[in-house]
């Protein structure tokens, strides 16, 4: 049982770590994007250049925050995954 529990902890560990990265890189690219607004901003006008990068850095920050919520999805599963399998454990225990 405790072999187990270890394995879901360090599965937990990963997705957490993969979690946290995932939200790193979309702040990163809010930031880029961000930017690159003000720069367009403080030089007046609004090119076709900035139109270009400011759609690829959405689409960009979109994935990754697709990636982000499949990755929360995988550690809640983990996570459920973990609790049940210590429901069943006490249950049997307390037979």
């Amino acid at each position: 049982m405790e072999m187990s529990l270890r394995k879901v902890e360090q599965e937990l560990d990963k997705t957490e770590k993969k979690y946290h990265e995932a939200t790193k890189e979309v702040e990163l690219a809010r930031q880029t994007c961000d930017a690159e607004m003000c720069r367009v901003r403080i030089a007046g006008r609004i090119s076709v250049f900035f139109n270009i990068i400011f759609f690829q850095s959405c689409d960009q920050m979109q994935m990754m925050e697709l990636d982000r919520i499949s990755e929360m999805d995988k550690f809640i599963q983990t996570y459920t995954n973990a609790i049940q399998i210590l429901c069943e454990t006490m249950n049997q225990v307390n037979r």
